[in-house]
């Protein structure tokens, strides 16, 4: 794993030594993905973090961020892997410049870079592998008009980091303990660094970033740069003094739009510190086994210095029906609550598989962002599908058999009732490293007796990546969301 899974040839003869390292990396590759043993894959996953993405254009910037601090000295490589639609491997140009990576560096490469690096075929899907155990990789999709920037992130690590921070007031972060066991005052603690990895000193003039009991703690990106006067800081990582966190950073174009990605810590049930009132949530039961009535949702909110609010004697309960979705909006949801504005919320829901889809919209209704979370689910699920929408699916197990394997789709109504697919419909097919594609259109037509609001893929593949793009009405921007199947992160 690590290594291109089809090393190129020259046409001289290789010598003994370099040909034996070469099919010692191949059969490492294929004993990865086909589960070989469990003593190669430790070893191999100490050294190397691999992340996939079906989901990099033109627009897209990729930075890869080392937060290990244990890379030698000369760097370590980062290889690049790339596959077309049909699952055909792309063989990597020989004069490409190899890609490095530094002890808390930032390495940065355009879409349009990296497909450069495959002059052969129009790649589709991308693995990267990194000589380093703890990384922070993150795509930001561009739209047509560079106003919007869109970042989805991978985290391989333990404290909440970020290489995708403007040094500008549009930037906020917020940062919220769930515990409610942090002792008052608690100081966060960042460190920054250059893209070339050199440590930046805080200022001895910064005050101190404090974090109260259920309290949220918000910091500009101006004011954050501000702390580290004598560099330019690219990679951040934050020292939070709670056991159960949440951190959302917020990029605001213009006032316009919030698009926020979460790093959670400790937290089981669904949290946000993000929740507006343009926003609304799309809950989802995919458990199946609520009782007769629904089961409840149950909601606690916290002002921005940690103080409980009480929710109002008015409210009707919020329920959900066995494959039902329940929706509210931000502003009905603070409705609910007296006595000050919540920042924080914490849903308990009386299900064992939930799909939580909170939907951010634009003041000018143009864009919608919807970030997901889940919980008991192994397949793909999707509550938010409209016929600006785009899913690819890519297997990367290279583990299928060669006539590929099926994927099957369920889908409900808001009611919970099942809508049947189409006998007319064509199979969905996913083959070897190939990627599988269906619009929003598409996959609504092939429930025509019914108006689906909730999908499950079954993918029969144990390592594969989804990316459900949806496109802006403007078609300036596109807004991905990716699942993970398997032990490969995506992007």
């Amino acid at each position: 794993m690590g290594q291109h899974p089809f090393p190129r040839h020259s046409a001289m003869a290789f010598p003994v030594t370099m040909l034996r390292n070469i099919l010692t990396l191949v059969f490492c590759f294929f004993a990865t993905v086909t589960g070989a043993t469990a003593q190669d894959n430790a070893t191999l996953s100490d050294i190397n973090s691999v992340v996939v993405s079906n989901s990099i254009g033109h627009l897209n910037n990729i930075e890869i961020s080392d937060m290990s601090g244990t890379i030698p000295v000369r760097g370590a490589l980062i290889t690049v892997w790339a596959s077309d639609v049909n699952g055909k491997t792309l063989p990597e140009s020989e004069s490409v410049v190899p890609l490095t990576l530094y002890n808390h560096g930032t390495t940065r490469i355009s879409g349009s870079e990296l497909m450069a690096r495959f002059p052969s075929g129009q790649p589709m899907m991308y693995r990267f592998s990194i000589n380093s155990p703890n990384v922070v990789i993150t795509n930001v999709k561009n739209s047509m008009n560079d106003i919007y920037k869109v970042p989805t992130v991978y985290l391989n690590g333990t404290n909440v980091a970020s290489n995708f921070i403007a040094n500008c007031d549009d930037n906020t972060i917020n940062i919220s303990d769930l515990s409610g066991l942090t002792t008052d005052g608690s100081v966060i603690g960042v460190k920054a660094w250059d893209k070339n990895g050199n440590a930046l000193v805080e200022s001895s003039n910064a005050a101190p970033l404090k974090l109260y009991d259920r309290g949220t703690s918000s910091i500009s990106g101006s004011s954050l740069a501000a702390r580290f006067p004598d560099g330019s800081p690219l990679l951040y990582e934050f020292i939070v003094p709670s056991v159960k966190e949440i951190s959302t950073l917020k990029n605001n174009n213009g006032g316009n739009l919030n698009i926020p990605f979460s790093y959670i810590r400790g937290v089981r049930n669904f949290v946000s510190n993000s929740t507006g009132d343009y926003n609304t949530l799309e809950i989802s039961d995919l458990s199946g086994a609520l009782p007769f009535g629904g089961g409840a949702i149950s909601v606690d909110a916290w002002d921005m210095n940690g103080k409980a609010l009480a929710a109002s004697g008015s409210v009707a309960p919020l329920t959900l029906c066995n494959h039902g979705t329940t929706s509210i909006s931000g502003l009905e949801l603070a409705a609910r609550f007296t006595g000050g504005k919540p920042i924080t919320y914490e849903f308990s829901i009386e299900s064992s598989k939930v799909l939580i889809t909170n939907v951010k919209k634009s003041l000018d209704d143009l864009v919608e962002i919807p970030s997901i979370f889940t919980t008991g689910i192994s397949n793909y699920t999707t509550n938010y599908v409209s016929s600006f929408t785009t899913i690819k699916i890519s297997d990367t197990s290279y583990a299928l058999p060669a006539g590929g394997v099926s994927i099957g789709i369920n889908a409900w109504d808001a009611n919970g009732n099942v809508v049947p697919e189409s006998g007319g419909a064509a199979p969905l097919q996913l083959r070897n490293f190939a990627t599988t594609i269906i619009s929003g259109s598409d996959l609504a037509a092939r429930f025509p007796s019914g108006f689906p609001v909730l999908y499950e893929f079954a993918i029969n593949s144990p390592n594969a990546i989804v990316t459900c793009l949806t496109t802006s009405a403007d078609m300036v921007i596109k807004v991905p969301n990716v699942f993970t199947i398997g032990g490969f992160g995506g992007i």
